[in-house]
């Protein structure tokens, strides 16, 4: 999907993936369920979304007990305080555990 924004089409995690799939219906299902999701209903979600997509984590784990995007050593202080601001509009997480560059989410975070 292209970025206005950004200017390019950012990475996608499909991009990973070298065995063939059903990438075009999947691309299709996820611009059905961005145009619910991003409504103005939804627009809090989104704002808190964007203020912290730039971030860069120095490392990604899926495959341990819990999910690491990126150290808190990656972020600035103030980088830190945007991020806590941006997950507590997801409030309440109902599954866990998480840790987004330090900051640790379990259920009911």
């Amino acid at each position: 999907m292209w970025d206005e924004t950004l200017g390019y089409r950012p990475a996608d995690y499909l991009d990973c993936y070298d065995a063939p799939f059903h990438r075009a219906e999947i691309l299709a299902l996820r611009e059905e369920r961005q145009a619910s999701l991003f409504s103005a209903r939804s627009r809090p979600y989104l704002d808190a979304a964007q203020s912290v997509c730039h971030l860069q984590p120095s490392r990604i784990d899926l495959a341990s007990g819990t999910v690491t995007i990126g150290q808190s050593s990656d972020l600035s202080a103030e980088q830190q305080q945007q991020l806590h601001q941006a997950l507590q509009i997801f409030c309440p997480w109902k599954k866990g555990p998480f840790n987004f560059f330090g900051i640790d989410i379990d259920a009911e975070w």
